[in-house]
C-alpha cells in the first residue's frame, strides 16, 4: 500500500468528491454544443483523410520524340464554314505532317444546318499522293482524265471536277475568280464562285475533333480562303474576297493538349472573345508543359497541361497580314509529374486529438468563467440585500 501510496501521488487527474459536484443548466447547453461541435469537426476530419491528396514535382523533360494531340471544339461567330481554311504548321513554317479528326459544322442561329465535314485542308498534299497511289495500285477506279486547261503537272495530270481545277489553277498561281465558266467540269456542277460564298453568308462556322501533330513547337492557323504552296512557301488565296470585311469573333468551347486528367484546368474552356472590329488578327501563344499522372493504383496517364496568352491587332484592308485566329503552341522543358497519395493516419489521430482536446479544453474554461461570474453577480446581490 505505500508503493501505491507514493504513486498516486503523480495523478494529473484529481477527482472531486461526487457530493460537491453542481450541475448547471449553463454548464448543459455549453457540453451539448462542444459535443455537435466535436462531432461536426471529428466528420470534416474524417472526409479530408479519406479524400486523396495530388502532390506535384518537376523534372527535365528529357523525352523524345511522339506525338502531340490538340483537342478544339470552336465556334467562329462570323466566318461561314466555305470562308476559311485551316492549316497546321510546323515551327520552320512549313505545313506539318498531322493526323486529324476535325469537322467543320455549318451553323446558323445555333442550329446545325449540315453534316459535319472533314477539314481537308490539313495534310492536303499526303491525301493527294494517298489518293494517287491507290489509283496505280488499282485500289481506286481511275475516272476519265479531264483537261485542268494548261495548268497541268506531273502529280496532278487529270482534273475530274471543278474543285481540282481550282486546285490547279492555285498551285500555278493563276487567277480563277470570274472564269469559272470556261470550264465544262464547273458548268456541269453548276458552280459560282461567288454564288457559293452568298448562300452560306449569315452563316457561322463550329470546328471541333483533334489533331496530332509531331511533338516541337508549331501552329494552327484559321485564315480566309483557301491555302497553296507555291515555290516551297505556304500562301492564301482569296480571290473573290479581296474586298470583303472578316469578322473573326469566337467562342472556345473546349482546348486542351492530351488526355484529360483529374483536376485539370483549361484556362480557355467556354471563353468568349468578341472582336471589337472588323479584320482582327487573333493571337494564342500557348507554353504547353508536359505532365505525366499517377494514380493509387499505379495507372500513369501521359497528357499535357498548358499556360497562355492572347494579343490581337486590328488590320486594314491594304494589310499584307491576313486577319484570323493562329494558336501557336511551344512545348516546356520542365515536365510535371502528378501522384495521388493517401494522408497519414498518424495525421488524422493527432489531429482528432487536437479538435476532442481543444474544444473541451476552451469549453471548460467557458463553463468556469460564466459559473464564477454568476457567482459573483450573486454574492453582489446578497451584499446589497443585506
Amino acid at each position: 500500500m505505500g508503493f501505491l501510496s507514493q504513486i498516486r501521488r503523480f495523478d494529473a487527474y484529481t477527482k472531486p468528491v461526487e457530493d460537491f459536484r453542481e450541475r448547471t443548466v449553463t454548464g448543459a447547453v455549453i457540453t451539448i454544443c462542444c459535443s455537435l461541435l466535436c462531432m461536426l469537426l471529428f466528420f470534416s476530419e474524417l472526409n479530408y483523410y479519406l479524400t486523396t491528396e495530388v502532390v506535384s514535382e518537376l523534372r527535365v523533360d528529357n523525352t523524345r520524340g511522339g506525338k502531340l494531340v490538340m483537342n478544339l471544339d470552336l465556334t467562329v461567330a462570323g466566318l461561314p464554314c466555305n470562308y476559311f481554311s485551316i492549316d497546321a504548321m510546323d515551327l520552320t513554317g512549313d505545313r506539318a505532317d498531322a493526323e486529324h479528326q476535325l469537322f467543320k459544322v455549318r451553323m446558323k442561329d445555333g442550329q446545325e444546318v449540315a453534316l459535319s465535314e472533314k477539314v481537308e485542308e490539313i495534310n492536303a498534299e499526303k491525301l493527294h499522293d494517298e489518293k494517287q497511289e491507290e489509283e496505280e495500285t488499282g485500289l481506286a477506279v481511275k475516272d476519265e482524265c479531264q483537261s485542268c486547261y494548261g495548268a497541268e503537272t506531273e502529280e496532278q495530270p487529270c482534273c475530274n471536277s471543278c474543285e481540282e481545277v481550282q486546285q490547279a489553277y492555285r498551285n500555278k498561281g493563276w487567277a480563277f475568280d470570274h472564269s469559272a465558266q470556261q470550264f465544262s467540269q464547273c458548268v456541269n456542277e453548276h458552280f459560282d464562285l461567288n454564288e457559293e460564298l452568298q448562300k452560306t453568308e449569315g452563316e457561322s462556322c463550329r470546328v471541333h475533333g483533334h489533331l496530332e501533330v509531331n511533338r516541337v513547337s508549331g501552329s494552327l492557323q484559321i485564315s480566309p480562303g483557301k491555302t497553296l504552296v507555291l515555290d516551297g512557301s505556304v500562301v492564301h488565296d482569296i480571290r473573290g474576297m479581296k474586298h470583303m470585311s472578316f469578322d473573326t469573333s469566337h467562342t472556345i468551347h473546349h482546348l486542351s493538349f492530351g488526355e484529360v486528367f483529374p483536376g485539370q484546368e483549361n484556362p480557355l474552356d467556354n471563353t468568349e472573345h468578341e472582336a471589337e472590329s472588323m479584320n482582327m488578327a487573333w493571337h494564342y501563344n500557348f507554353k504547353v508543359i508536359p505532365t505525366e499522372f499517377r494514380k493509387l493504383d499505379g495507372s500513369r496517364t501521359a497528357t499535357n497541361q498548358f499556360s497562355v496568352t492572347r494579343h490581337e491587332k486590328a488590320l486594314s484592308q491594304m494589310s499584307s497580314r491576313l486577319p484570323g485566329i493562329n494558336f501557336h503552341f511551344e512545348i516546356a522543358p520542365i515536365a510535371v509529374i502528378k501522384m495521388e497519395t493517401r494522408r497519414s493516419a498518424v495525421h488524422f489521430a493527432t489531429s482528432v486529438c487536437a479538435i476532442i482536446g481543444g474544444v473541451w479544453t476552451i469549453s471548460s474554461i467557458l463553463d468556469s468563467f460564466i459559473h464564477k461570474t454568476n457567482k459573483l453577480l450573486i454574492k453582489t446581490e446578497l451584499g446589497k440585500a443585506g
